[in-house]
């Protein structure tokens, strides 16, 4: 979860404290496309999903780009 903290907050490191479920329910809705604002009321299941595809599709490419940069022996 702290990838998706990191990449929605456009951060390098991680927070101190791990996120509360709600703010780690909105940050997955915000990869999907949720706005958050005042009126909008809590992210739907369509967003969420959107938001976990997109976490997956992030994750799936740190762990190619890291391992890559392993064998060629750049980290």
């Amino acid at each position: 979860m702290t990838g998706a903290r990191c990449h929605t907050h456009r951060s390098a490191t991680p927070p101190a404290q791990p996120p509360n479920t709600r703010e780690a329910v909105r940050m997955i809705a915000r990869l999907g496309g949720f706005l958050g604002r005042k009126h909008d009321g809590e992210p739907g299941m369509i967003v969420q999903w959107r938001g976990l595809q997109r976490l997956h599709a992030i994750a799936t490419a740190w762990e190619i780009f890291t391992s890559a940069a392993r064998v060629v022996g750049n980290a």
